[in-house]
């Protein structure tokens, strides 16, 4: 006859059961929540740091954008000023320049290669200088315009103005000052004279070729008792020099 189990031998086995299946309940939970947290914590770093390397990369990308605006403004010269027209050759020793560039930059004009004056440019485009002082002769002058970004253009188109204050020679050869004309037949005469090649001449206001030597002559008719006859030479810069003939004539 087998023994009888003890009462308290199943107590010990279904107590070691019950701390078993709890056991591998526990471990079974935790296994599970290390699964579902390992996948969304994946998942959440995957897509979390996509998102994050996608919004830097945005941010980055745009201040690029504009660093690149940046640049090319910086780079990007204004258009060289219009300048009014100036003289070829002038009698005044100072000289004032105007035109028009881009509105609220500043105009450098240069005089003989050296800076001579600053003008801010008003809103409209527009701006005036002050009185420059010119040397005698030859004088070079151009301009360029400093942008708000600190980029030049340009030279303007270099002209020469030159500063001449002598008045030109002007020699009368015929007829004399003074002289008495006789005869029907010499009431046509011919005055003539010499001056500067580049010189303008007048008689009477009448406008008379000069050639290249700088002699010219013309004719000219009399009428009867006194002739004032006004010879006047101008040269490009302005200057006159006058010459007048008195004449009498008795046909």
């Amino acid at each position: 006859m087998s023994p009888k189990p003890q009462r308290g031998a199943f107590k010990n086995i279904n107590s070691f059961s019950s701390s078993h299946s709890s056991f591998r309940k526990g471990w079974g939970w935790l296994l599970l929540a290390v699964f579902f947290l390992g996948g969304f914590g994946w998942l959440g770093y995957r897509y979390g740091l996509t998102a994050i390397l996608e919004v830097t990369n945005f941010f980055a990308n745009l201040g690029n954008q504009e660093e690149i605006k940046d640049l090319t403004y910086e780079k990007i010269p204004p258009s060289p000023p219009l300048l009014d027209p100036l003289p070829e050759a002038t009698n005044s020793a100072s000289l004032i320049v105007s035109g028009s560039a881009e509105p609220e930059t500043e105009v450098k004009l240069f005089l003989n290669g050296e800076e001579a004056e600053r003008i801010m440019v008003d809103k409209e485009g527009k701006f005036v200088s002050s009185k420059l002082s010119l040397s005698q002769g030859e004088n070079t002058f151009f301009a360029r315009v400093e942008g708000k970004n600190g980029a030049e253009s340009q030279d303007s188109l270099r002209q020469i103005i030159v500063f001449d204050n002598e008045a030109p020679p002007l020699k009368i050869s015929s007829p004399q000052d003074g002289e008495i004309i006789r005869g029907e037949e010499k009431k046509d005469i011919t005055i003539s004279g010499e001056t500067d090649k580049d010189a303008l001449v007048s008689i009477n206001d009448r406008k008379v070729v000069v050639k290249l030597d700088g002699s010219f002559e013309t004719s000219y008719s009399l009428v009867e008792g006194k002739n004032k006859i006004v010879v006047v030479a101008e040269d490009k810069a302005g200057n006159k020099t006058e010459e007048t003939i008195n004449l009498t004539f008795r046909p």
